[in-house]
């Protein structure tokens, strides 16, 4: 019987966007890896082109999503576009055939099979797909940058979860448990999606993390792999109310979790839901575990902004969403907020949200999956340095963790 898995390597993801890699051991340049593109292509043009968050100086590498393709070098080009806040980054060039979309099949006039009501305009619609139809068009680029990141970083709050830092320190393992929506699931991810790289969610992308012990003050870890056992409760297309009902907190709470990690507001903000009801029904979850169990720890998520040509993307709400989080998470509560929409907001500024998008409206791809691990990991004290360059592959045997299918080693 043939026991080959696909294999993910997690210590060769590209370190976390602010970070990057210096060039041949200098500093001058560091190297962005692994960076997706949605190239678009101009009515009559020869190239396709896409946003990158940095201004480049050399393009290294082009490959497709997969990492199984490796475009020529003579087909590309980078140019500078400005530098700093969310007007810097540049512009990437690809000579057809390319995978692109043109221009006029973003937004649409018609309704089609790859399509989603609507634009804000009240005239179009938005390009769309669920599966990997996105993660197959965009490609990865590897370049170097004199750019330095000038966004916000995440700030760590580990000391304000001496339950989850004391467990790991002591070799006690952690209980993590995760209570969210269709991104908490890992919709569009590649590795839920089973096609290559195999990049697990942000969920899964944490509780490796978490094992691995990341970094503190730069450095790495105790070396000591941690028993992290994580349970998702998460369903699409949920709200925190439905988070709040007796059936979900029972089987939370009959997890019996050290940690829980609440990441709703996507499907809130798209039915309208107003602040003060987002907030009740996170306060809600909380008070009803530590009734039951009083020393748990939470994270709270404040997550990624909706395609903003749609019409249900409310900016709006998610930003009074992160005000309303952040007043549950006041120090000394066991309770920390992961602010992951200013990250992403700053990085979709400069690249456009297509580049980042699992579906076209409201999920995010596996760059988007990392951004929210890597905000997540920093947060709690335990930052991938990340090599970089990684590729799937296969394996007979491994003694690392099993997500859908996927060994990561």
């Amino acid at each position: 019987m043939d026991q080959t898995r696909n294999v993910f390597p997690f210590d060769d993801l590209p370190p976390p966007v602010w970070r990057g890699q210096g060039a041949d051991g200098e500093t001058k340049c560091r190297r962005v890896q692994g960076e997706p593109v949605l190239l678009v292509r101009e009515a009559g043009e020869r190239e396709a082109s896409g946003r990158l968050l940095f201004s480049p100086e050399r393009i290294l590498r082009v490959r497709n999503s997969g990492g199984t393709v490796v475009y020529p070098q003579e087909r590309m080009r980078g140019t500078r576009q400005g530098t700093g806040g969310r007007a810097g980054g540049g512009r990437f060039w690809m000579e057809l055939p390319a995978p692109a979309l043109g221009r006029d099949e973003l937004f649409p006039p018609i309704a089609g099979a790859r399509t989603i009501e609507r634009h804000r305009d009240g005239r179009r619609l938005i390009h769309f797909s669920e599966g990997h139809y996105f993660h197959s068009l965009q490609v990865c680029v590897d370049y170097e940058t004199e750019e330095k990141w000038s966004g916000p970083l995440p700030v760590g709050r580990q000391e304000d979860l001496p339950g989850m830092a004391e467990r790991l320190a002591g070799g006690r393992g952690l209980r993590l448990a995760v209570l969210g929506d269709s991104i908490s699931t890992g919709a569009n991810a590649s590795g839920r999606c089973g096609v290559a790289p195999f990049q697990p969610w942000y969920v899964e992308l944490v509780a490796e993390g978490l094992r691995r012990g990341g970094t503190r003050e730069g450095t790495r870890g105790d070396g000591r792999w941690k028993e992290v056992v994580v349970r998702n409760f998460s369903a699409g297309g949920k709200t925190a109310a439905w988070g709040a009902d007796r059936a979900q907190m029972e089987a939370v709470t009959g997890f019996f979790p050290d940690l829980v990690v609440l990441a709703f507001g996507m499907n809130d903000a798209s039915a309208g839901v107003s602040a003060d009801g987002f907030g009740a029904s996170v306060g809600g979850m909380i008070r009803h575990v530590r009734s039951m169990l009083p020393d748990t720890e939470f994270v709270l998520v404040s997550g990624m902004n909706a395609h903003d040509a749609w019409h249900l993307a409310r900016a709006d709400l998610h930003e009074a969403y992160g005000r309303v989080l952040a007043e549950l998470a006041l120090p000394g509560s066991g309770i920390v907020l992961c602010d992951v929409r200013p990250v992403w907001d700053y990085v979709a500024g400069r690249k456009g949200f297509w580049s980042m998008t699992g579906n076209g409206v409201n999920h995010p791809n596996d760059f988007g999956h990392r951004l929210y691990a890597d905000c997540l990991l920093a947060v709690l004290g335990c930052e991938r340095q990340g090599k970089g360059g990684g590729q799937p592959g296969l394996a007979q045997d491994s003694r690392s963790m099993m997500v859908e299918g996927t060994v990561m080693i």
